[in-house]
């Protein structure tokens, strides 16, 4: 048959009889999505038979799956398309960031950044580009990607929490780190080796630090100072 002929209906039913490609369920599917969802996920459950690396196939099963509350599902589907996708995992980062308003997704995704996977990264800077980040669940995230936390820091202090960063900065360092700590932004100018971003580094030549505190910066060129 013609595949424009044939609905899901169709290859539903000619499946049971044939080891069929999983190229005209991916047409199926497309077309099956606008009109019936039952049929739909029929045919998502034999593509992703045939291809388990459809992404189609596997944004629809997870979908039902998260509907119908199993988690497992959910995770056995979703995950793996961070792998399948590796050259744009923000594609599913951004949908997940929105899922975790969800506490059993959220938990889901707990579980997994232990691991530290590349893809949460997107998920964590996904995270804090939303309109009113959930610091409290995602600091302690950042424990798994350090290099991050500099994100997280400046994202609490645009949203004027700069009291709770300072002491997720603090909770975060090590007993060496800890030794030189000094106050937030050193205010003062004095000359510290407290980590960053609680710090004032010089980044130019032509600036030093005072040793009473302070900061002492000269120009030289053709113009005046």
């Amino acid at each position: 048959m013609n595949s424009s002929q044939c609905s899901g209906v169709d290859y539903i039913a000619i499946a049971r009889h044939a080891p069929l490609s999983a190229v005209p369920f991916e047409a199926a599917l497309r077309r099956e999505l606008n009109r019936d969802e039952t049929v739909a996920l029929q045919v998502a459950e034999q593509l992703f038979a045939r291809d388990p690396r459809s992404v189609d196939a596997r944004v629809v099963l997870a979908d039902r799956s998260l509907v119908a509350g199993d988690m497992q599902a959910f995770g056995k589907y979703y995950f793996p398309l961070f792998n399948i996708m590796r050259h744009d995992q923000r594609r599913f980062a951004e949908p997940l960031v929105t899922l975790s308003s969800s506490r059993e997704v959220f938990s889901e995704v707990q579980e997994r950044l232990r691991a530290a996977p590349p893809w949460g990264q997107e998920y964590l800077l996904a995270s804090l580009g939303t309109e009113s980040p959930a610091f409290a669940d995602l600091a302690p995230l950042f424990e798994h990607y350090p290099h991050l936390r500099g994100h997280l820091f400046a994202r609490m202090m645009q949203s004027n929490q700069t009291r709770n960063a300072y002491s997720f900065f603090v909770s975060s360092l090590t007993a060496t780190e800890f030794e030189h700590l000094g106050v937030p932004f050193n205010p003062n100018f004095i000359l510290s080796e407290a980590p960053r971003p609680f710090n004032w580094f010089l980044v130019s030549k032509n600036a030093e630090f005072v040793e009473s505190g302070g900061l002492f910066a000269y120009f030289q060129g053709g113009k005046n100072e």
